[in-house]
């Protein structure tokens, strides 16, 4: 219990103050635990006046209860407080994410640009062989060239980009086969990889 001056806490008259200190009893807590009839016989005060102050004394020096009900709304608002500043923060990490896999697959596009470029350069050493008819060239040099920058492609590429490799990878294997028979077709099958490699290079 919290001790506090009985005048100020029961209203009393200064007289009852000064009687009750007599007896030895000085503080709410002291009235609160006194028994009455020995205070009232030490004090000279009516046996029903010390029991209706230590009633009073005991209401005074009691905590206060809180009210369930705001308590309730208190603890309701701090939930949605955290609740709010728990999905800011996943917002914000989810966005930084994205973010970073944005730049990552740029940084990759421009990976997979590169190699595709120098695969369409081997194609053109490949197309300059295969109009002069070296055969032998074009299947023993200038393809194993052009492969190599194929699976430099594959290495690089986002998984955005899978079925695009794959298509020049078909494209690629058509060719070799073209080319090994020295067949009328392998011109057709070199602008089929000309244009597997072009819709590598499109931006998506």
């Amino acid at each position: 219990m919290t001790q506090k001056p009985m005048s100020e806490s029961l209203r009393i008259e200064r007289s009852a103050v000064e009687a009750l200190a007599r007896a030895g009893v000085r503080t709410l807590q002291e009235l609160a635990d006194a028994d009455p009839e020995s205070l009232a016989m030490a004090s000279g005060i009516p046996l029903e006046r010390i029991r209706e102050w230590q009633q009073r004394a005991r209401r005074a020096a009691a905590p206060k209860k809180r009210n369930p009900v705001l308590t309730g709304w208190m603890v309701a608002i701090i939930g949605l407080l955290v609740a709010a500043l728990i999905g800011w923060i996943m917002m914000s990490l989810a966005a930084r994410k994205v973010q970073q896999a944005g730049e990552a697959e740029k940084r990759l596009q421009g990976e997979v640009e590169f190699w595709t470029i120098r695969a369409k350069g081997e194609l053109l050493t490949v197309q300059e062989q295969l109009s002069k008819g070296n055969w032998g060239l074009a299947a023993e040099e200038a393809l194993p060239r052009l492969g190599e920058s194929v699976d430099s492609i594959k290495r690089v590429a986002p998984s955005s980009k899978a079925g695009l490799v794959e298509e020049v990878y078909r494209k690629l294997d058509e060719l070799e086969d073209a080319v090994q028979r020295q067949s009328g077709e392998a011109m057709e099958r070199l602008i089929a990889l000309q244009r597997a490699l072009d819709r590598l290079m499109e931006k998506r």
